[in-house]
């Protein structure tokens, strides 16, 4: 049993998602992209959001939006190739999109692409060229790689950019401190001493950092270097011993003891030492010994101070500086030469040497360029400068220092080697500021000095592209086309230039523009199947259906297993409302493609219009059959669902309604208007009790109205079989004091096909008390046919002894009824009268017209009346107002039974009047009012004037 149960739950819950699906497939496109985000964002169920941006792309192929987020679903199921995918297509249709290149970023990323995703990471700096949060996934990237020096660099050029940011200046000096400890393990110097400064620059007192740079000078054997650091060491530090020690001990290395001797005594001075006091000793012994020997450096240092100018003295202490590296000291004779003779082409390119040698890269390259700008003739350091400036000039171009980075090419130009390279590059830089008119001035130089050169042609037309104007791009693409029959990229470049042009056209509705436009695509390549689908779209815009339809012959002509263009051209007869050749195209199309959604959709939308044309026709038959096929292609489709279950109701072919209601409640358990026809469909069979039960399910979306309620109380009451009352008439003459009343009481038993009905009837009158009993029996035979018998007798002082009569009403059409009936009375003389009847009723919506015709005779005369009364129903037919009026033989009056025989010789004219009213449809009130006019001779007239007062109840 709990297996049973089980895959019935699993049942349901799949028809109720299938339902679900299927009622979403009639959703727009904007609809599918907010329920994505709904399912994405808010419930996290990226699977789902990632099938509705498939169905809004059916909708849609073109909306960026959705295809968007379909990438960022793809990408959080770790899809990361549909993602990439996706994503690509909506950067390369928008290239001001920024978000779909952050997803790009995480997918290339987490696939370890860190190559491309670099590429997106610099195409957003393009546009957010000072976030920093880019600049620190570029380095995370970069470091991915291992490649330390990019990372570097943009490390750099992150903290140039936030100079003042505590957390960039921070991790810029971490970095280049790891760096400079990994270079200094290596044993690289340069490398080293770079890192190391850089970090002392941002952090000058860093004791730390201090001691190591100081380490790695004299692991370089940089003694004077060393010393230079001590010193600027000591300028924050003046008592730190490790520093006083190192700076001693590099003194007395240099045997430069008297200035380290003169330092000892200035410390001792201020704070004694017995350390520092065993130093002094150490090094007075040993300036002792030093001096004993005679030094030719000191000799040329003493000859050199005393005559500056003197070239053999100053080349024997520069070259002796920077043979032993004592490169300041080198320095410090070429500043001091430079003084004396500023323009010395040979101090100078020294200079240069010595700043090459130290790395010291900011000084070297700024007295190259005053080499270059001071002797231009000079090759070497012509080329030399040209080198530097395009090295320079890149490096800013790929960090967008373009403000940097454009004067330096602007001087390259100067330079014939790199003069078309540099102009390359400042079109570039343009282009990537989006300075149209600079660029399109810049690529209109390089075409004049190139006119040959078809790549800058080429790249103009791209540029007036870019900048909108397409039809200048199209010629110069078109030409080169021409011009270059195989080299099919001017041929793609061209086709895709169009479909641009062509959509502004579309979305500013010039359609005849987008048409020529399109016209010259398909020129250009007949199998291009987007030109077609641009040029049904224009020709459909303009209500042009005949040329679009043509076109979509042609398409179909080059692909002719295209489903796409056939469900095209099976829209447009749509749109142009010929239906037929809609229906036949669709047909033709499903024995294709049977399990093709799409097409059964299109088919079974156009089964429904062509079904409601019909109708529209009052063609029902033809409506049904169409309504019919709708649904056997889309059950799902409650209209046609509706319309079926309506014509069957208006039929009376309550089976078949029946039917596709409960299609419809499987499908649809909860739908309010299905419910509403199922009750309706039982109150026609007479179930009232099931129409109840599904009408009370079917509540009004904003609950009960008053309509609605008084409907199920009607329901309610058509289920109780029983009903009783009772009747009072009075009657008052003006001829006579008399007044006379009949009370009545009743039963009735309602059936389906018999209504039986028990009357009493009570009469006091001053010959005694009057009595009747009554028996009356409704058969009904069919739809149509039903008759009425009707049996009474009494004692003979107010009602006739006997009375019989029998009547066959027969339904004609929808309002209108006939009826033939007999009457046998017996009177209390034993006198007897026969009457036939002859009647039809007539009704109008809430009116209702009956007329009956008596032919009546006491077997020696003849006499004739004639009756007309009419109604006007309310709530349900239950409530009415009633209007009457009788003419001739009075033909059952009860209050004048008795006296029959005695009126039969005179004309009587009866009118009267009355209200009924149903309570919740189970109590009945009424009262009626009639005159009777009896007219003896020519001169005299007696009235009657009778009063009805009825009450019934059902239960």
């Amino acid at each position: 049993m709990y297996k049973g149960l089980l895959i019935y739950s699993i049942y349901l819950i799949l028809s109720i998602q299938f339902a679900q699906a299927q009622r979403n497939a009639n959703l727009s496109s904007d609809e599918y992209y907010r329920l994505a985000r709904i399912e994405g964002n808010q419930k996290g169920n990226f699977n789902k959001a990632a099938q509705y941006c498939k169905l809004g792309l059916e909708k849609s192929p073109y909306n960026l939006d959705i295809r968007q987020y379909l990438g960022k679903c793809y990408l959080e199921l770790k899809k990361f190739d549909s993602a990439r995918f996706e994503l690509k297509k909506v950067a390369d249709q928008n290239p001001n999109n920024t978000e779909s290149r952050h997803y790009l970023v995480n997918v290339e990323t987490q696939t370890g692409r860190y190559s491309s995703a670099i590429c997106y990471v610099n195409e957003l700096l393009q546009a957010q060229p000072y976030s920093k949060t880019l600049w620190l996934k570029k380095i995370a990237l970069y470091n991915e790689m291992g490649n330390k020096i990019e990372a570097g660099r943009s490390l750099t050029r992150l903290y140039q950019i936030f100079p003042e940011d505590t957390m960039v200046k921070r991790y810029y000096k971490n970095v280049m401190e790891e760096q400079a400890d990994r270079m200094y393990k290596k044993g690289d110097y340069k490398a080293t001493k770079e890192l190391y400064s850089q970090v002392l620059s941002l952090e000058p007192t860093d004791m730390q950092t201090l001691q190591k740079q100081i380490n790695n000078e004299l692991k370089a054997g940089k003694k004077t270097e060393a010393l230079e650091l001590i010193e600027n060491g000591l300028t924050y530090y003046p008592y730190d011993p490790k520093l006083i020690i190192k700076k001693i001990g590099l003194l007395q290395d240099a045997h430069k003891y008297p200035e380290a001797i003169s330092y000892t005594e200035q410390l001792l001075k201020k704070y004694p030492s017995a350390t520092l006091r065993n130093v002094l000793k150490d090094l007075k012994l040993e300036s002792a010994r030093f001096y004993n020997n005679t030094d030719p450096y000191v000799l040329y240092q003493k000859i050199y101070e005393e005559n500056p100018g003197n070239e053999e003295a100053f080349n024997y202490l520069l070259n002796n500086a920077l043979s032993k590296g004592y490169y300041d000291e080198a320095m410090m004779y070429l500043k001091t030469a430079l003084k004396r003779n500023p323009n010395n082409k040979i101090y100078l390119l020294k200079q240069l040497s010595l700043y090459e040698t130290q790395n010291r890269t900011l000084e070297a390259n700024r007295l190259l360029e005053k080499l270059a700008t001071k002797f231009p003739s000079d090759p070497d350091l012509r080329d030399k400068y040209a080198t530097l400036l395009y090295t320079q000039a890149k490096e800013y171009a790929q960090d967008q220092q373009y403000e940097q980075a454009l004067p330096a090419f602007e001087k390259l130009t100067r330079y014939s080697d790199y003069t078309s390279v540099a102009n390359d590059y400042i079109y570039s830089i343009y282009l990537s500021q989006k300075d149209y008119p600079k660029a399109l001035n810049q690529i209109d130089k390089l075409i004049a000095r190139n006119p040959r050169k078809d790549e800058y042609k080429f790249k103009k037309s791209g540029l007036l592209e870019e900048m909108g104007r397409f039809e200048e791009a199209l010629e110069i693409t078109n030409s080169l086309a021409l011009k270059n029959p195989n080299n099919i990229k001017y041929k793609n470049a061209y086709l895709s230039q169009s479909i641009p042009y062509v959509k502004t056209f579309l979305e500013n509705e010039k359609y005849d523009s987008a048409m020529v436009a399109i016209d010259n695509m398909i020129e250009a390549d007949p199998s291009n199947e987007q030109a077609y689908l641009y040029g049904i779209n224009a020709l459909s815009n303009k209500k042009d259906y005949d040329a679009a339809i043509d076109m979509c012959d042609k398409a179909l002509n080059i692909f002719p297993d295209s489903k796409n263009f056939s469900l095209k051209k099976a829209g447009l007869y749509q749109e142009k409302k010929d239906y037929n050749s809609a229906i036949n195209e669709l047909e033709l199309l499903r024995t294709n493609f049977p399990y093709n959604e799409n097409i059964k959709g299109s088919l079974a939308e156009n089964y429904l219009i062509k079904g409601k044309q019909y109708e529209k026709e009052d063609n029902i038959d033809s409506a049904f059959t169409y309504y019919v096929k709708a649904l056997e292609l889309n059950p799902e489709d409650t209209f046609a669902l509706y319309r079926t279950i309506n014509i069957e109701l208006n039929n009376n072919a309550l089976e078949i309604a029946k039917y596709y209601t409960d299609k419809g409640l499987a499908m649809y358990p909860d739908n309010k208007l299905l419910l509403t026809k199922k009750g309706i469909i039982y109150e026609k069979e007479n179930q009232y009790d099931s129409a109840y039960h599904y009408l009370k399910l079917a509540e009004p979306p904003y609950g009960y109205n008053e309509h609605f309620k008084n409907y199920l109380d009607y329901l309610y009451a058509k289920k109780f079989k029983n009903q009783i009352g009772i009747t009072f008439t009075r009657a008052f003459f003006d001829s006579t004091q008399f007044r006379s009343a009949i009370s009545t009481i009743e039963y009735t038993r309602f059936g389906i096909k018999n209504t039986y009905t028990a009357r009493f009837y009570y009469a006091a009158r001053p010959i005694g008390t009057g009595v009747q009993n009554e028996l009356e029996w409704f058969h009904k035979f069919d739809k149509k046919l039903y008759s009425q018998f009707n049996f009474a007798f009494a004692n003979p002082i107010a009602f006739p002894k006997f009375r019989v009569s029998a009547s066959l009403f027969r339904t004609l059409d929808k309002e209108l009824e006939i009826e033939g009936g007999v009457r046998y009375v017996l009177q209390k003389d034993n006198a007897s009268f026969l009457s036939l009847i002859v009647g039809a009723a007539k009704s109008w919506e809430d009116v209702w017209l009956n007329i009956r015709f008596f032919g009546m005779t006491d077997f020696g005369r003849v006499y004739q009346a004639i009756t007309l009364q009419s109604r006007y129903y309310l709530n349900y037919r239950n409530d009415y107002f009633t209007i009457m009026g009788s003419l001739g033989t009075p033909p059952e009056e009860k209050t004048i039974d008795y006296q029959l025989n005695s009126f039969l010789n005179y004309t009587t004219r009866m009118v009267g009047a009355g209200y009924q009213h149903k309570l919740k449809h189970r109590t009945t009130l009424g009262i009626q009012g009639n005159w009777f006019s009896f007219k003896f001779g020519d001169q005299y007239n007696v009235n009657q004037y009778n009063l009805f007062v009825t009450l019934l109840t059902m239960f």
